[in-house]
């Protein structure tokens, strides 16, 4: 069975110094759903420079459907510069307005018959009222939403976080994002169970991804938290890891997949993404089970 996923939000330029890396969550997820065979739409927006011709030509280098990325006249292709400070830990200055700012609506989604299966998205493409409008506008086509937070990004107004928590059915959050969820909404000095079933009972979301870097990831489903401690590789990089994670997840769902096997494999996936430079996939499915029967 072929299966559609709308990846919504920003590709962008990571800029580090003189060099640079094409970038942006939903596009990475994207990427990784792509390698994986499921049919993705990436709606986003790039300008109409060199830039964004950078950006489109990569995507089709990668025989990606470029149906969906739009080109703005009126404002750059996205550029977020990176700064490492003494312990190499990433300050982001991302530069606004930009043409990820002002997505519109898809129009031709309304002329196909093909049913949406799932759609993904983050804070980041809500800082402005267009790209916003028109995420919630999507949130309709498809009853499986999926919040990856990404809290990184900006400093979103409270009452927009509780708009896109309350559409999520998915809520994919690292150990920082769980942090401030706790404090936010006082969910209190209790076990993390307990903690992660008083924030799916306040928004109604089924499914809480709690990704712990090399220590693996958490998932509250339906009344039980399921943890997997992660697998032991030669680290390159962690670009990208949890963007393989999410994708390799969401495709388990989408496959009826049990959520312990979709988390063992979403570890798996972020675990290979880790062996190898940047954010871009380069392993297969069968990769991923080789890795856990190598583990098992």
């Amino acid at each position: 069975m072929k299966y559609n996923v709308i990846c919504f939000g920003e590709v962008l330029w990571d800029c580090f110094g003189s060099e640079k890396r094409i970038g942006g969550a939903p596009m990475n997820v994207a990427l990784h759903l792509h390698n994986l065979e499921i049919n993705v739409m990436l709606v986003s927006s790039v300008g109409n420079d060199e830039n964004g011709k950078g950006i489109v030509a990569f995507l089709k280098s990668k025989q990606f459907d470029l149906g969906y990325i739009q080109v703005a006249d009126n404002f750059p292709t996205g550029i977020v510069n990176v700064k490492l400070d003494e312990n190499k830990n990433a300050k982001y200055d991302i530069l606004q307005p930009v043409a990820w700012d002002y997505i519109e609506y898809p129009e031709q989604l309304d002329n196909e018959s093909g049913v949406v299966n799932a759609l993904v998205y983050g804070t980041l493409a809500c800082r402005n009222e267009v790209s916003r409008a028109s995420l919630l506008k999507l949130m309709s086509r498809t009853s499986l939403n999926v919040f990856d937070m990404n809290l990184r990004s900006f400093n979103i107004p409270l009452e927009i976080l509780e708009t896109l928590l309350s559409y999520a059915s998915v809520l994919k959050i690292n150990e920082d994002e769980f942090d401030f969820l706790n404090e936010t909404y006082k969910l209190g000095e209790k076990p993390i169970y307990q903690q992660a079933e008083s924030l799916s009972k306040r928004f109604e979301v089924e499914t809480i991804c709690i990704t712990l870097g090399a220590k693996g990831a958490k998932i509250w489903h339906k009344g039980r938290l399921i943890e997997h401690p992660g697998f032991t590789v030669q680290v390159v990089d962690s670009i990208g890891c949890g963007d393989a994670f999410l994708a390799v997840f969401i495709a388990g769902i989408l496959q009826k997949r049990s959520v312990d096997e979709s988390l063992a494999r979403a570890c798996a996936a972020g675990a290979l993404t880790a062996k190898t430079p940047g954010a871009i996939p380069g392993y297969t499915s069968n990769d991923i089970g080789k890795l856990i029967n190598y583990a098992s």
